[in-house]
């Protein structure tokens, strides 16, 4: 934008459409009257150093005032959400929020405050789903599809929503468990579902939901990441899935978390 010259004079070698970095002290100089080169006419460092200040305290106050905007606006959301969820239900859907505000995209209420961190994911549009066939309750965004399929003595009921980049999945396996113990179908579950995927296991942690045991998985593929929530109850394995693409990354899915059999 300008430079000064080794005898002190300044050379303005112009501005780019008149716009400059406040941070740029020549540049500052060069748009008040540094054109003719001359001493009579340049700033003191005093001054250019507080017409820098200025410059960023104004960017500071809108950018101050877009943050408040934008804070209003989220909360006015969230409270919509939460007004729509049971009352039981709100202080759970609201830690979930809080899990999931950095990778997940979602938004994160201070349940003191009310603060909000910048979010957003369709997951804020969940409502409660409840299935007496499927014999769960949860939240989807939306109405899922439904589906009955039997096959070996195995029913399988599956509920999925795609929206957007996301894809909301229940699967509901009832039949014979062989005998086998509640830890083995899980394994045989997890290891399936990762090769059905064509992925890998990114990471695995042993819950309890409902008093079911249960595992939750990350699994990575070519294009997406996929949150899976494993829980064998009685005769049932139950199975959720949210998957999204990998411009984000994973995180605490209030959809998966929201599950429960009964």
């Amino acid at each position: 934008n300008g430079t000064w010259n080794n005898n002190g004079t300044w050379n303005n070698n112009g501005l780019a459409n008149g716009v400059v970095d406040p941070r740029n002290l020549n540049a500052l100089n060069g748009l008040n009257g540094l054109n003719d080169g001359t001493d009579s006419d340049r700033k003191t460092k005093a001054e250019l150093m507080t017409e820098y200040a200025m410059a960023l305290e104004k960017r500071n106050q809108l950018l101050r005032e877009k943050a408040a905007q934008n804070a209003a606006a989220l909360k006015a959301k969230q409270d919509a959400i939460l007004a729509q969820v049971p009352a039981e239900h709100r202080e759970y859907v609201r830690q979930q929020l809080n899990e999931a505000a950095a990778e997940g995209g979602m938004v994160a209420v201070d349940p003191t405050t009310g603060a909000l961190s910048p979010a957003v994911s369709n997951e804020d549009e969940l409502k409660p789903y409840t299935s007496q066939t499927g014999g769960f309750t949860g939240y989807f965004p939306g109405t899922p599809a439904e589906s009955t399929s039997t096959s070996n003595g195995v029913t399988m009921r599956t509920y999925s929503l795609d929206k957007g980049d996301d894809r909301y999945l229940v699967t509901v396996a009832t039949g014979s468990t062989n005998n086998k113990t509640s830890e083995q179908i899980l394994d045989e579950a997890r290891d399936a579902g990762v090769s059905r995927a064509g992925g890998r296991l990114v990471s695995e942690k042993t819950l309890s939901v409902n008093g079911s045991p249960a595992r939750e998985l990350v699994v990575e593929t070519a294009t997406r990441f996929m949150i899976i929530r494993l829980i064998s109850k009685n005769d049932k394995l139950f199975t959720v899935i949210h998957s999204h693409g990998k411009t984000r990354q994973p995180g605490a899915s209030t959809f998966v978390g929201s599950f429960k059999p009964f």
